[in-house]
């Protein structure tokens, strides 16, 4: 079964919003710790929450796939609004990736700013 993407999510019925992410690993000598900080903010600015992930990233991985979420095991616990899901990685900010909570679920590849310099490829499928 194939994943389905989201750009907006319905308030009523999400419980968690989860962000996925590919890094292509650029430190193939040898092996290393990877932490990426995931920030979830409201449109005000106000950090609704904050996920460290650490992976160990081995020596033959080339690429690093992280998925991590924010939420409430509450349905109801994300109100109307939109909102940022931001990644930072090494005290860098990478990508910023914007959705929005309404009325109903929408399918789709949400819009990704990544910093410049940086190369994000987002992987979709919404078979």
């Amino acid at each position: 079964m194939d994943r389905v993407y989201y750009k907006s999510f319905s308030g009523e019925e999400t419980r968690y919003i989860y962000i996925e992410v590919m890094l292509q690993n650029l430190h193939i000598s040898k092996a290393w710790q990877c932490e990426l900080f995931a920030k979830f903010y409201n449109d005000a600015r106000e950090l609704k929450g904050q996920v460290v992930r650490l992976h160990r990233v081995e020596k033959k991985d080339e690429f690093i796939k992280i998925t991590t979420g924010w939420g409430s095991n509450v349905k109801g616990s994300w109100r109307k609004d939109r909102y940022t899901a931001e990644l930072v990685f090494m005290d860098r900010l990478i990508a910023v990736i914007p959705f929005e909570i309404d009325e109903d679920f929408v399918e789709g590849s949400p819009g990704m700013v990544a910093r410049s310099g940086q190369q994000i490829i987002p992987e979709y499928s919404n078979g």
